[in-house]
């Protein structure tokens, strides 16, 4: 199994062979790093100078691709994400029969593989031939490219179409049922649903009343009971748990689940950080831009006013996090003198 995926791999890394040829070195990890950042760089030197013949596109994902790379390789992505792309490519290819790492999915070979197509300029954005509209200039070339838009757009509907999106038919069905569902366990009638104060009263805010409206996995559960166990704010609304389907795994409400019910690896991050004391939670660093309590100024002309910190359904990414208590603090709302001040 670990040979196979070795050599998956390296088929995919042929496409680039300077960077096969340093991935397989027994130069050290960071060796290989300032390696590929010379070569990307120079790479991406070429991109800008030597290929002006490159249609407009393509030129622009070469170098968008060169550029993502870098990024995903850097000391910096690496200490945020707390994973190493370049160690974890670098285990599959050394380790062999020994390979400990986690088994890589289809999708991280995918995705690997149209970055790195997309570095050597083979991303098959146009037809191995220029297209005709690259040849004229004016009108004729403007037809000619809407002409080739056209069936572009046909072909990307035909993708687009494999996905359900919420005005389906099906989708609005579903969301029907589960609003009737959770109306009927909090007993409550079509009218109220519609009323925000009584969205807000039902908000759910613990694991035990979420598992009883819909299906969550151990993961999702342990997830939501620690954050309850550690005061990390959690709330969904019962409108937003209908978009939810019951049963998870689906490939359908994965975006939406994850936008308020934290991962594990969140809450242990969290958890980590808040002990900490030279790591704040206060990435927008609004704590170094309030000259007095309830105003952020980040901007010239612009301020921000914060009435309120909290919110009815908190956002595993909101930005203000660190300074919400619970979904219903009385203590999150600020005062009228603070607010007249």
């Amino acid at each position: 199994m670990e040979v196979r995926l070795k050599n998956k791999l390296l088929r995919i890394l042929n496409q680039i062979p300077p960077l096969k040829e340093i991935m397989i070195s027994d130069d050290n990890l960071e060796e290989k790093r300032k390696k590929i950042r010379k070569m990307l760089a120079l790479k991406l030197i070429s991109t800008f100078d030597d290929t002006p013949e490159i249609p407009s596109l393509k030129w622009v994902l070469v170098r968008d691709a060169i550029e993502t790379f870098s990024r995903i390789i850097s000391i910096r992505s690496e200490t945020l994400s707390e994973f190493s792309f370049l160690k974890y490519m670098n285990d599959l290819i050394h380790e062999g029969k020994k390979n400990t790492v986690t088994k890589p999915s289809p999708g991280f070979f995918a995705e690997l593989n149209h970055l790195l197509r997309g570095i050597s300029g083979s991303a098959e954005v146009y037809p191995k031939s220029i297209p005709a509209f690259a040849k004229h200039n004016g009108v004729k070339a403007a037809r000619l490219r809407s002409a080739y838009l056209s069936k572009m757009a046909i072909e990307a509907k035909k993708f687009i179409n494999r996905y359900p999106y919420g005005l389906d038919e099906e989708a609005k069905r579903r969301r029907y049922t589960n609003k009737n569902r959770i109306l009927r366990y909090f007993k409550a009638t079509d009218y109220e649903w519609t009323h925000w104060k009584w969205q807000l009263r039902k908000t759910i805010k613990d694991a035990d009343t979420l598992k009883d409206l819909i299906h969550l996995t151990e993961e999702e559960y342990f997830a939501v009971k620690l954050a309850q166990k550690h005061r990390i704010p959690f709330g969904i609304t019962p409108y937003y748990l209908s978009l939810m389907d019951y049963l998870p795994g689906k490939g359908r409400d994965d975006a939406i689940r994850a936008q308020v019910i934290p991962s594990i690896h969140y809450i242990n991050t969290l958890l980590k950080n808040k002990t900490y004391d030279k790591c704040s939670m206060d990435f927008m660093l609004e704590q170094d831009t309030s000259p007095i309590e309830g105003i952020t100024r980040r901007y010239p002309h612009i301020v921000i006013i914060k009435p309120v910190l909290t919110c009815p359904q908190i956002c595993v990414y909101c930005q203000r996090n660190w300074e919400i208590e619970d979904v219903h603090s009385r203590s999150a709302a600020l005062s009228k003198s603070k607010l007249d001040k």
